[in-house]
């Protein structure tokens, strides 16, 4: 192996994607004369008559958003909970004159016409504070927590007291500046008396509803006559409920009720339909996996059994919105020979049900004015992006955009190669993508480096062209990206997802219940073993494991439980040692809470290991991070300390759980230096 390596190469691969021009658009829209209006990748605004088919250059602003005035309307009050989490804004009423926001900890009413302003309740503070979104930790966007009258509101009063408070230090000042910040954890549980309530605008009279003890509670929306409100209750054991909430006097009626395995998974696919009002019925859309893959169902809201709309075996990801003629457009996964494939389908309160694309990939959607029009934005691991202008029926009408891909060309990228291997069960097909790197010779021995996450909400192996460039800028995240870019280096980069992660089903999730941290360790030693089996020039001795959050903590667990394999590990913010991670998450993926069993949660954490681990280790973290702690990091960092494992430890001054910018690239540069000592040295 040449002793020089392309760094330039590896950088510009961080960031490939941003060479993929066009294929998508913004700002579509319908104008007044019925043509379809958007902006295209490079700024230049088009419309089209979807009758005739003719296009054109569009220099009329007739279909543009107004912009509104922001003197007094809608602002953003708090900055998102924790990263990844929407931030929260003002809440405006449904005759656009009024938003909700929030004063001193209280609930207040303020006119955007004058800015008058009117304070609601009383009795909050910063340890209970009313919450406009109605949410202890926001989780849901802009939640229409308004009655359709504008009468009443419905809020939360979260209740913070007795929380830890985490230090975030920033070193780069002196003295060194402090910031607490509040922080749940398993091993030290509080009664929490979060209350929801409705909250009359005229009066502030506020009723009480009655949820239940210990519920994380998530607000969805009103029922059509405005009496009373459904929400989603969680329980740590994995019991979610929606429950509708009388207005008049707070009383809880349960609707529907699942056992689920992780929130996080569950519920982007569940709100889309819950929040979609369904054409022709008097009720929501719920999903649900009670059948064994993710169904799309109908129920009222008075209760009654649930009726499904989509059949067995459709895996639906997200409810689109309803079409002028009555249906439903949805994502979801339909063919079971290739099950990451996500299509395009419509169905409505009957059930008929109907895929509308048939090109392999990733479909998405996006409705256009009173839903009788839709846009796909479209592409495959070999098929660049493209977007297509469709009737709500699936006629299809136009190509709106076709990406150019001649920047990416001139790059020259490897090949990428879809694989199907088996789990460590012998039976169970795992999916994935490898990358082979630059001047790939079949006669040479390549090193792996294995990009993990396997976390029960996330599907990381790449089922489109390329991950779309993110805000923050962060790649950690891409495992797809991370994985190409080491392959510059001279490794064979590889990504799949494991049993336990989402869309596949019910029971390819729970594989891992009980035993998680151990069952997507086997099953990438099982790929790796199959995939080597095959392509005699992949060395399976010579593997490294990276990951950042779930994929840092299941990096660690492969040094840890397989050493054989995974010589080399770079963990990043992972979350190392269960008794000091936020409530919710492992409850039902470990199969006990902390309480009932701690030992249990030692077991699956990486800190009362450390004697045991064998492979060479470099630990990354963030000294802001809220998600999952510094302290996880430096407690196993300690551990290893006092066990004489000798390790390697960058920690980030000031940066996030989205590791981002210089830090970035100094962390995974190092990454790459690390693995290059230890694996092609």
């Amino acid at each position: 192996m040449a002793a020089t390596h392309d760094w330039e190469r590896f950088r510009r691969f961080l960031t490939w994607n941003e060479l993929v021009a066009g294929g998508t658009v913004t700002q579509p829209c319908i104008t007044g004369n019925g043509a379809v209006r958007w902006t295209d990748g490079d700024g230049v605004t088009w419309h089209l008559d979807p009758i005739t088919g003719r296009r054109g250059v569009s220099d009329d602003p007739d279909g543009q958003n107004p912009q509104r005035d922001a003197r007094w309307g809608p602002r953003e009050i708090r900055p998102p909970s924790s990263e990844g989490a929407p931030a929260v804004g003002e809440a405006l009423s449904p005759d656009g004159m009024h938003v909700l926001t929030e004063i001193d900890h209280e609930l207040a009413v303020r006119d955007i016409r004058t800015g008058a302003t009117r304070i609601l309740t009383s009795g909050g503070s910063a340890d209970l504070p009313w919450r406009v979104d109605a949410q202890a930790e926001s989780l849901i966007p802009a939640p229409p927590v308004w009655s359709p009258d504008g009468s009443r509101v419905l809020s939360l009063q979260a209740d913070l007291t007795g929380l830890d408070q985490y230090p975030l230090v920033d070193w780069s000042t002196y003295p060194p500046a402090i910031q607490m910040h509040p922080y749940q954890v398993e091993g030290r549980p509080r009664r929490a008396l979060s209350r929801a309530a409705f909250v009359s605008v005229a009066t502030g009279e506020i009723v009480l509803a009655k949820v239940e003890d210990g519920a994380r509670f998530l607000p969805l929306r009103w029922t059509t006559d405005g009496d009373a409100f459904l929400a989603i209750t969680y329980m740590p054991d994995g019991i979610l409920s929606v429950i509708r909430l009388d207005a008049a006097d707070g009383t809880s009626e349960t609707i529907v009720q699942e056992r689920i395995i992780a929130l996080h998974a569950y519920l982007p696919a569940a709100l889309s339909a819950a929040l979609t009002p369904v054409p022709d019925f008097d009720g929501f859309g719920w999903t649900s996996d009670r059948d064994g893959t993710l169904r799309l169902y109908v129920a009222r809201s008075g209760g009654g059994d649930m009726i499904a709309v989509t059949p067995e075996g459709t895996q639906v990801s997200r409810v689109v919105g309803p079409t002028a003629d009555g249906g439903v457009l949805l994502l979801a996964r339909t063919d079971p020979n290739r099950p990451y494939d996500l299509h395009i389908c419509r169905t409505d309160a009957r059930g008929a049900f109907k895929v509308l694309t048939d090109l392999p990939g990733t479909h998405d959607a996006t409705l256009l004015g009173d839903g009788s029009l839709f846009l796909d934005a479209h592409s495959s691991l070999d098929r660049p992006p493209r977007t297509d202008l469709w009737n709500a029926d699936g006629t299809h009408v136009a190509i709106l955009e076709t990406a150019n891909i001649a920047g990416v060309k001139q790059l020259g990228r490897g090949a990428a190669e879809s694989f199907v291997v088996k789990a460590a069960d012998g039976v169970t097909d795992l999916y994935g993508v490898l990358f082979q790197p630059p001047g790939f010779d079949p006669r040479r021995s390549y090193p792996v480096i294995d990009c993990i996450y396997a976390g029960p909400q996330t599907i990381s192996h790449l089922n489109r062209y390329s991950d779309p460039p993110k805000p923050s800028g962060s790649v950690w995240t891409s495992a797809a990206t991370l994985a190409e870019a080491f392959a510059q280096l001279g490794f064979v980069g590889i990504v799949l997802d494991a049993r336990g992660t989402p869309g596949r089903g019910r029971s390819f999730q729970e594989a891992a219940a009980d035993e998680f941290g151990t069952i997507a360790v086997r099953d990438h030693v099982a790929a790796i073993t199959g995939l080597a089996a095959e392509r005699p020039w992949l060395d399976p001795t010579r593997c490294g494991a990276i990951g950042l959050s779930f994929g840092g903590y299941h990096a660690a667990r492969c040094g840890l439980l397989a050493p054989q394999v995974f010589r080399a590990i770079v963990a990043a913010a992972g979350p190392y040692d269960l008794e000091v991670i936020a409530p919710g998450w492992f409850e039902r993926l470990l199969g006990a809470s902390y309480s009932a069993d701690p030992q249990r949660f030692a077991d699956a954490g990486l800190v009362t290991h450390a004697a045991d681990f064998r492979s060479e280790l470099m630990l990354v973290h963030g000294t802001h991070d809220v998600n999952v702690p510094l302290v996880h990091t430096m407690r196993f960092s300690d551990a290893l300390m006092q066990a004489g494992r000798q390790h390697e430890l960058v920690i980030l001054q000031n940066e996030s759980h989205q590791i981002t910018g210089t830090h970035q690239l100094y962390a995974l540069e190092s990454a790459a230096r690390f693995f290059l000592r230890h694996l092609l040295a």
